[in-house]
């Protein structure tokens, strides 16, 4: 992966780290970015995503998807998993306010998807990867967005399922 690459990465990996905190369940709750890549580009966003981790968990992927209209269904999707219940006052903001607020950050997202790699529009090639690790009972869902060297990840942990039953 090119410096600049890692760079733009990090950028969105931040972005999105500071999104989903706006929540406030910050333990509960998290996002992040990074770029995997396997020895050719023909290996799936599974195995890319096992190396990856392959020595701090074991995934189990639950459910794996090819998004059918790639790029628009990201944009589409993105939303609910940015802002899930906002500043934790649901009920007193407006719906349409929350959705407006989720379509700006999708939208965000995906100019910076697009500014660090171009190629994304050409490929359209989009993967939704739903998992739990080994051990856990936390739901993680990876979106893997096709780029020259592999796939560059969004990835949404949410672990106030296991914290629930850890307290109940």
């Amino acid at each position: 992966m090119n410096n600049d690459l890692a760079v733009h990465v990090a950028h969105l990996d931040g972005y999105l780290s500071g999104v989903v905190a706006v929540d406030g369940n910050i333990r509960q709750y998290t996002a992040e970015a990074f770029v995997v890549s396997g020895k050719n580009n023909l290996e799936s966003p599974e195995a890319m995503i096992r190396d990856f981790y392959a020595v701090q968990t074991d995934f189990q992927f639950s459910s794996s998807q090819k998004l059918e209209r790639g790029l628009g269904d990201l944009e589409r999707q993105l939303g609910g998993y940015l802002i899930r219940k906002p500043w934790g006052l649901a009920e007193q903001i407006a719906q349409q306010l929350v959705e407006d607020r989720r379509r700006f950050l999708a939208f965000r997202i995906m100019d910076m998807i697009a500014d660090m790699a171009p190629e994304t529009r050409s490929l359209r090639t989009v993967y939704k990867l739903e998992a739990s690790a080994s051990g856990s009972s936390a739901q993680v869902t990876f979106f893997c967005v096709g780029i020259n060297v592999g796939f560059i990840v969004l990835q949404f942990n949410d672990r106030s399922l296991s914290l629930r039953e850890h307290n109940a």
